[in-house]
């Protein structure tokens, strides 16, 4: 990544220097100044499973896993699947344009508050909207809004959040960003007792979301 857009290399020798393949244009309004990437290790599992000593096994897709970052104007997903296939783009791998290759493999949007990704799923502090507590009275909660890039949570939902497949438009400066990558949208039923806006972060492993507060929302 620079200011300019993302750089898609080969290391398959590592003997030798990686070898460019393509070069991935951002919207000219984005400036890709980075305060965020997430983490792109244990991203997604393949739809077919290995069977080892009996046991089915998850293996590791590269093909489908998110690429997560967020610049000082935006966030963007962006699926990985795109990098494997560059015959669309044989004319222009150089400086392949945004139009052609952003909207159906990112969804862009404006986080309003905290931001972590883990895995194919980004999660973001939402306000709980109208909290009262026993007495009725007005207090403040945020819960975890999820979104679910996987291709299969997509295909097979089961029941979970709803589906989300229709373009959605950011404003980037005077620019108009429209990106349509689909995605599983959950709200959790877990609310916590603090703003979203005093959370610190938001980090993922492989089981457990960590989300730290300020000193002032922990007192």
């Amino acid at each position: 990544m620079n200011n300019l857009g993302l750089y898609l290399y080969s290391i398959e020798d590592m003997s030798q220097a990686p070898t460019f393949l393509a070069g991935f244009s951002m919207p000219t309004s984005v400036h890709m100044r980075i305060k965020y990437v997430g983490p792109t290790d244990d991203i997604a599992h393949g739809p077919q499973p290995q069977m080892e000593a009996h046991q089915t096994l998850w293996t590791s897709d590269p093909e489908h896993r998110i690429l997560f970052f967020i610049t000082y104007h935006a966030a963007f997903a962006i699926s990985t699947k795109v990098f494997f296939n560059l015959d669309p783009f044989k004319e222009t791998l150089d400086k392949i344009p945004w139009e052609q290759w952003g909207p159906p493999n990112t969804r862009a949007f404006n986080p309003k508050f905290s931001v972590g990704a883990g895995g194919n799923r980004v999660f973001q502090a939402a306000p709980v909207v109208g909290a009262t507590a026993d007495d009725s009275s007005a207090v403040t909660e945020y819960g975890s809004h999820m979104m679910d890039f996987s291709p299969l949570a997509v295909q097979r939902r089961q029941g979970q959040g709803r589906v989300v497949k229709e373009p959605s438009t950011i404003v980037v400066g005077d620019e108009l960003i429209t990106t349509c990558l689909p995605y599983v949208e959950v709200l959790s039923d877990g609310k916590y007792s603090a703003d979203a806006h005093d959370v610190v972060k938001i980090w993922v492993d492989r089981c457990d979301i960590y989300v730290p507060t300020s000193s002032s929302a922990m007192n």
